[in-house]
């Protein structure tokens, strides 16, 4: 039996992961600006004693390569609603929103993956608007007067 012939294939490069991704963005950029785009709050009069809190959050990116910017929009929502009801039924007895934009300084901004700098919004910059989110739901509750309310610690 004739010896089997052996083929040689060429190993791939891995595809780099999001964090890689973000973390080569990150090193070149610095934080220009945060500021207000949208907010809302809404309460029901009578809130419900058991209750379940969602958050939920998510990032859009432009690039401005004119002037070397990133533009992350940071979106953010916090429902409250009665801890026992089905989907179908889902009421929100609370509401808070929230929408940043940060804008970073980026030299040669051109030269980077649309994918980089997704993931550098979804990961950095959400890391980098948290705070605000936080601050801005502690005193939008207080002036709702809702029980203390504290932003769980962001976990990418």
């Amino acid at each position: 039996m004739p010896p089997k012939s052996i083929k040689k294939t060429k190993k791939r490069k891995p595809r780099p992961s999001p964090m890689d991704l973000a973390a080569d963005v990150a090193s070149r950029v610095e934080i220009a600006n945060v500021h207000v785009l949208r907010f809302s709050g809404e309460r029901e009069s009578e809130l419900p004693e058991d209750v379940n809190i969602e958050w939920h959050w998510g990032t859009t990116t432009e690039v401005i390569s004119e002037e070397d910017r990133i533009r992350v929009l940071a979106e953010f929502r916090m429902e409250v609603g009665p801890t026992e009801t089905n989907d179908a039924e889902k009421q929100v007895a609370v509401q808070i929103t929230l929408t940043l934009a940060l804008t970073y300084q980026c030299p040669n901004v051109a030269k980077l993956s649309k994918r980089a700098i997704d993931a550098f919004g979804q990961i950095n910059g959400i890391y980098n608007a948290w705070p605000y989110w936080r601050e801005f739901v502690q005193n939008t509750a207080a002036r709702m007067e809702l029980p203390r309310l504290t932003v769980p610690v962001l976990r990418i």
